[in-house]
């Protein structure tokens, strides 16, 4: 995503001058190798110390203490695909939302999307980053092949491929 953008946030999404500037990242989820919410800390070190971001997921049993997380980071349990509580409604300027595109319920993102806008505030962004289903492919080697070189090289430049991101205003 880093590579897309420039930087964790959409180059058109403007965040300079910004004071109090507030987002949320939903389905923050963790890496298996840390049980640390990555995209919310390294955005906070990005960001001046008056953004606060929250960090939304379902679960936060792998997360670590808040008292070891920046101190504009704050972990919300929230299940993304019920409504949003009302105090969270109306009160973000940025919504990041990435990997969902293989859990939508029921093929159908409207509802989803719907709930993520109702965050906003009037006129701010939505930030969806997500792989592209349709440029998945299935590469087959077959028994004649003498090399792996080939195949090894298409399958790495499949994964390679960008992600399909989208900014919403």
């Amino acid at each position: 995503m880093k590579e897309e953008y420039g930087g964790l946030l959409h180059q058109h999404i403007p965040v300079d001058g910004k004071g109090n500037l507030k987002i949320a990242d939903i389905g923050t989820g963790t890496w298996s190798e840390t049980p640390l919410p990555i995209w919310p800390i390294e955005l906070s070190r990005q960001l001046p110390p008056t953004a606060s971001i929250d960090a939304v997921d379902l679960s936060l049993a792998q997360c670590p203490p808040e008292a070891w997380l920046p101190k504009n980071v704050t972990l919300i349990a929230h299940d993304a695909f019920l409504p949003f509580p009302e105090s969270m409604v109306g009160k973000y300027d940025i919504v990041h939302i990435q990997l969902f595109a293989c859990i939508v319920k029921g093929n159908d993102p409207a509802p989803l999307v719907r709930d993520l806008m109702s965050l906003l505030k009037p006129g701010d962004y939505l930030q969806r980053n997500d792989v592209d289903i349709d440029a998945q492919r299935l590469v087959s080697v077959s028994e004649s092949s003498q090399s792996t070189t080939k195949p090894t090289h298409d399958m790495m430049a499949l994964m390679a491929k960008p992600r399909n991101s989208s900014v919403f205003k």
